[in-house]
């Protein structure tokens, strides 16, 4: 259970990302 919310968690951070980068430029 830890696991798959800690992988939830990291693709949240990834859309978060790319969407700061697609911001950027």
């Amino acid at each position: 259970e830890l696991v798959e919310h800690y992988g939830m968690g990291k693709d949240s951070i990834k859309k978060a990302v790319k969407k700061l980068l697609a911001n950027k430029t």
